[in-house]
């Protein structure tokens, strides 16, 4: 007898690395059988989610479920020296954002009980509209993005959005952090040891050799960005990036991208 045997770690790791849906959010119960019999089970499953930029990943690494779990609450906040935190500013310490939060929670006053609200900047982002529970891209022939589950007296219990999205979403939020990055340093950031492990692991890569192949050609033409005089808005994918570059001649061959691009 072992210790993965006592946990049922086999049983109860899940892994979303090659998942088709992603939760960013999610708190219930999946039961099997009656209690009082043989055979019956009963399976929690709660998670939270936070977008971190590259340079704080080695501190998102070391967080946990307390840190990011559904107990962790996800509020604005107002501190007493006038401090006012967002709630869509994920702090690992008092007034030190390190991270975006995913989905928000929206407490209901006076009627009670707690809405689960998806980052508007994904929304916008992505280009989505909610239909019903679900979020659809209608410039993709209105596929459903991410879509959530309510419990049978219309309280959330899951998020979940697919993860070729998720991916694409990631990459703009790397891409808006190069940007920035760009304003401050003259080298050459993408020789940054956190940012070249983010974009192989966003790719589904082992190691940023593949990337660097497959995929620098596009972060490349983003980065060539700065030197164009019409840029476009933040919310923006390498293929509508590598489109835009075409137009303004700056890019005259379009990359292979192995994923689905939003626009």
């Amino acid at each position: 007898m072992n210790q993965d045997w006592i946990l049922h770690i086999k049983e109860t790791r899940r892994t979303f690395s090659s998942a088709t849906w992603v939760p960013l959010r999610a708190s219930y119960n999946d039961e099997h059988g009656e209690v009082q019999a043989i055979g019956y089970v009963s399976e929690f499953f709660g998670c939270g989610s936070v977008a971190f930029p590259p340079k704080h990943r080695e501190v998102a690494e070391r967080l946990g479920w307390s840190d990011i779990g559904i107990g962790r609450s996800v509020e604005p906040y107002a501190y007493e020296d006038g401090y006012y935190s967002s709630i869509e500013q994920y702090q690992h310490n008092d007034k030190e954002p390190i991270g975006v939060q995913l989905v928000f929670e929206h407490p209901q006053p006076v009627v009670g009980g707690r809405l689960w609200i998806l980052n508007p900047d994904l929304v916008v982002a992505l280009h989505l509209i909610k239909d019903r529970t679900n979020w659809v891209r209608p410039e993709e022939d209105f596929v459903v993005v991410a879509r959530e589950v309510l419990d049978e007296k219309g309280h959330h219990r899951l998020i979940e959005i697919k993860r070729e999205f998720l991916i694409d979403y990631a990459t703009n939020f790397a891409v808006y952090w190069i940007k920035e990055m760009r304003k401050n340093y003259e080298t050459d950031i993408l020789s940054d040891a956190a940012l070249q492990k983010a974009l192989a692991d966003q790719m589904g890569h082992d190691d940023f050799d593949t990337t660097l192949k497959h995929y620098i050609d596009n972060a490349a033409a983003i980065l060539m960005l700065g030197g164009t005089s019409e840029a476009p808005s933040r919310s923006f994918s390498l293929e509508s990036m590598l489109g835009h570059l075409a137009k303004t001649g700056r890019c005259q061959q379009r990359c292979r991208i192995s994923y689905a691009a939003s626009a």
